[in-house]
């Protein structure tokens, strides 16, 4: 991939640890050479170096109905609070969203449709989400988790 010329400064960047140009790698990794292990590793890498973006993507790749396990949910949620903190959910969204609207991406993600249950020992509903479309009454963090994980999820188009 370095052979290209327009690779050449990003794989420098990456080396010189960007978080940007580490973010970019994973992502092309993840999504476009199918590299799922490797790509998450390399997202999470770029998330650890503070990348907002990276944080958002991990966040929802971790919170994912039926992918990882607790620890991964917990470090999930964490991510998604960064993320909030920050005030860059609605950025992630628009970029994810202009970025997935392409036909060629290959996940294939569970049903968006599809209720789901909060994994929170401490939420005070433990109720079940539906794919709703405001979060407004969503109080526990991990439920806005999982309630953003729903709305990315149907960023992806299903055939």
């Amino acid at each position: 991939m370095e052979d290209r010329p327009n690779d050449v400064f990003l794989f420098k960047s990456e080396r010189a640890g960007n978080p940007a140009a580490i973010f970019r790698i994973g992502m092309r990794e993840f999504f476009w050479m199918g590299r799922r292990v490797g790509g998450c590793k390399t997202l999470l890498e770029a998330a650890d170096a503070g990348d907002v973006q990276a944080r958002y993507m991990c966040a929802m790749l971790l919170l994912t109905p039926g992918v990882g396990d607790e620890a991964d949910a917990g470090r999930g949620v964490e991510m998604f609070l960064n993320v909030m903190a920050a005030g860059k959910i609605e950025v992630c969204r628009e970029l994810f969203g202009q970025l997935f609207a392409n036909p060629q991406i290959g996940v294939q993600p569970s049903d968006p449709g599809k209720p789901i249950v909060c994994r929170s020992s401490v939420c005070p509903t433990r109720g079940a989400m539906g794919a709703a479309t405001d979060s407004s009454s969503v109080s526990c963090v991990q439920c806005l988790a999982e309630f953003e994980v729903l709305h990315f999820l149907s960023l992806f188009t299903f055939r």
